[in-house]
């Protein structure tokens, strides 16, 4: 069912305004005055209004007729003494009902009940039974008695609201305009909202939060064709139909904690509390407010978490608290201050919710909330338990980082090793469960996550050492550039990165062979190949990466040519076409003077011997000092003639790399997509390369993987506003 997309926020607000906003001569009966009878008789309209609404209208109705409510209750029901019939007993019971709701004064709920309670012996009227258990059921929501509320509420549907559905269609079978001869069973569209707003929002306003379940089926049959159903006398704007459509749907799908109500009130009231706190975050910063907005939601969510006794809904818990905690630990970086509010959940809790998801999620998946949901929704909560973790883990790693204050270096080591240990739980994460065997619970985001992981730690391992990181912390960040790139092979600057990490260790001529096994994977996959003649998603910029790494000379352009321009590079090429024009013209010139020696020599020999005189101009002739230097121009011009032909395989081999390398540039921009879209197609490409081949891939190995120690997994995640990656400091 789809639903209006409004906050939860909004929506929760919406469902406690009530029908009070109507003018004052709605609630009149035909021909009759405004007078405190009058209304009192109409009270089922307002009565579950919240008491902010309800205190206006009765404040407002007092100035129309000259006479507060509670004025009205001293002068027509002070004398305790005084006999009040059927009608004005119920009378005063529901004065002092409205009173209460405006006050909450137990003294006030207390003479309501023992009001009603005088008409027990009149509960054929549906009316009387209304009221009766309406009242009662507010004074046990008031004291707590949560099973004498559960009760009051069965006795009404079942005593007062199942006997009138039957007479109400009758009623509007005939005719609307009968209102006023039908007596009370025309009040059945508001006795359903009444019941609706005391289930679900009274029992939160006044801190139920527990045995709620047994009127889950009740709820559901609210929702079913009754509130919202007459919009002709209860119009949309006031029913709390959306509202109750959003509860059974939250009971009855994915995020429920198998159908409790109770469990429900309380993460929908938590999702309320977490919208206002991201709303002030988002505008004022850490202000108090935000604050204790955030104190609130997390204690909302505490709440929850305790109420769910399946895995269905812890986990429903913890995708939104993940989700909070994320947006605290990215306003923390984007404002430059330690966020100044306790977080009390921890990732690891999460995780162990996750594993256990995992571990069931074949045939024993059922038995954890999910029984009337298909298995495919059970996977999608695994992935959205995933993508909450995975993304708490970068976003709290990159602030660690981004906190490192260099004038307080002794500081510096301690973000570090907090970033290190983020990017570490992921990746632990990620290699426990990311396994051909198990990914069908694996997100596809999560590869090009691991990627992010993998690349912030080698950043941070660098960082750790300051200007001069240690042979250990190299070693680390070339570990962990090196599986980042095999992870996610499209981010040419980290080939510079690693590049520029071998350097610094003197192991750069190591690098083509590091990267040489990536590279291979990517320019014969089948996948990518399938991918680009598919027209896929961002198939163009895919196709040139995989022609540039099956290009070992476009592959060194990307290690050692990130920090030249294209311009530069352009200008070597040229550069080397002029010389390769030098070696033409030195060649040509050459043979000019070869030419030139050689009939210098031919006519000296005809002139020293007649008889060769008649012979004709040979290119050949006896030793003189010509020959000597013909022989050496020779030699000159057999090794110019082996440069000329090197200069022109070079040349060949330079402008097509430079062209692979340039039509590779065009995706620069990939990571900040993929960064933001988890559900972008490129995702499952990762994920397909990952696993190709991973028998003869070095890096798809999973020794290979388990060799790496623990803290070199991270890498400084890529989002929008980071300046460009550059290689000299990864």
């Amino acid at each position: 069912m789809k639903r209006n997309r409004r906050s939860l926020g909004a929506l929760f607000g919406a469902a406690i305004l009530m029908i009070a906003a109507m003018p004052a001569g709605a609630v009149s009966s035909a021909g009759g005055t405004n007078t405190w009878t009058n209304y009192l008789d109409h009270a089922y309209v307002y009565s579950s209004a919240r008491p902010e609404a309800l205190r206006a209208r009765l404040d407002a109705y007092g100035r129309n007729v000259g006479v507060t409510l509670s004025d009205y209750i001293v002068e027509r029901y002070g004398d305790a003494s005084l006999e009040l019939g059927e009608n004005e007993q119920r009378r005063k019971a529901i004065a002092y009902l409205l009173q209460y709701l405006t006050s909450g004064d137990s003294e006030d709920i207390g003479t309501a009940v023992r009001s009603i309670e005088e008409l027990e012996d009149e509960l054929e009227r549906h009316e009387n039974r209304y009221w009766y258990h309406y009242i009662r059921a507010q004074q046990a929501l008031h004291q707590g008695d949560v099973e004498s509320f559960s009760d009051e509420i069965f006795e009404l549907w079942v005593e007062v609201i199942s006997e009138l559905e039957t007479p109400f269609d009758t009623y509007k079978s005939l005719s609307l305009e009968s209102a006023a001869t039908s007596g009370f069973v025309t009040t059945l569209p508001y006795l359903y909202e009444n019941v609706a707003r005391i289930i679900l929002i009274r029992s939160q306003t006044l801190g139920i939060d527990q045995s709620l379940d047994a009127l889950s089926g009740l709820v559901a049959m609210l929702e079913d064709g009754r509130v919202g159903a007459f919009p002709e006398i209860i119009p949309a704007a006031h029913s709390s139909s959306e509202y109750v459509s959003h509860i059974v749907e939250r009971l009855q799908g994915p995020e429920s904690d198998g159908g409790s109500l109770t469990f429900t009130l309380a993460l929908v009231a938590a999702e309320s509390a977490h919208h206002e706190a991201s709303r002030l975050l988002a505008e004022e910063g850490f202000s108090e407010a935000t604050i204790e907005a955030t104190r609130v939601s997390m204690g909302a969510y505490r709440k929850a978490l305790r109420h769910a006794v399946t895995l269905q809904g812890q986990s429903a818990v913890y995708v939104r608290v993940l989700r909070e905690m994320g947006e605290v630990y990215a306003a923390g970086q984007r404002l430059g201050v330690d966020p100044p509010v306790e977080l009390p959940f921890g990732v690891a809790e999460a995780i162990e919710v996750y594993a256990a998801m995992h571990r069931d999620r074949g045939l024993a998946w059922q038995q954890h909330g999910y029984q009337e949901l298909a298995q495919e929704t059970y996977v999608n909560a695994l992935h959205a338990m995933w993508q909450e973790i995975q993304e708490v883990s970068l976003n709290a790693a990159e602030f660690e980082l981004s906190r490192i204050d260099e004038a307080k270096p002794e500081f510096a080591s301690e973000r570090v090793n907090a970033a290190l240990g983020r990017y570490g739980d992921y990746l632990a994460l990620f290699d426990r469960f990311a396994t051909p065997a198990g990914a069908d619970a694996v997100p596809d985001s999560a590869y090009f996550g691991a990627y992010l992981a993998q690349r912030g730690t080698g950043a941070a391992a660098l960082r750790m050492g300051g200007d001069n990181p240690n042979a250990d912390q190299i070693g680390l960040a070339i570990a962990s550039f090196t599986r980042a790139i095999d992870l996610y092979p499209f981010d040419r600057h980290l080939w510079g990165g690693l590049a520029a990490t071998l350097e610094r260790n003197g192991r750069e001529a190591e690098y083509l062979d590091i990267v040489k096994p990536t590279a291979q994977k990517v320019s014969r996959s089948s996948y990518v190949d399938r991918w680009v003649r598919g027209h896929e998603p961002r198939a163009l910029e895919i196709e040139a990466y995989r022609d540039a790494v099956g290009n070992d000379l476009a592959i060194m352009y990307f290690g050692f040519a990130d920090d030249k321009s294209l311009e530069d590079l352009q200008g070597e090429l040229a550069a080397m076409r002029d010389a390769r024009s030098g070696v033409e013209d030195r060649i040509a010139a050459l043979s000019g003077e070869r030419e030139t020696l050689v009939a210098q020599r031919t006519e000296a020999l005809r002139a020293s011997d007649p008889i060769n005189a008649e012979l004709p101009a040979v290119s050949g002739a006896p030793p003189g000092e010509e020959t000597g230097l013909i022989s050496e121009i020779d030699r000159e011009l057999r090794s110019l003639g082996s440069q000329r032909d090197r200069l022109d395989e070079q040349l060949m081999g330079r402008a097509k790399a430079l062209e692979l390398y340039e039509d590779a540039l065009v995706g620069d921009g990939f990571l900040e997509e993929l960064a933001a879209q988890r559900d972008q197609p490129v995702h499952a490409l990762v994920r397909r390369l990952y696993y190709e081949d991973e028998s003869e891939s070095r890096f798809g190995n999973r020794e290979f993987i388990r060799s790496v120690p623990r803290e070199t997994r991270d890498t400084t995640p890529f989002r929008e506003g980071r300046p460009a990656y550059d290689r000299r400091q990864p």
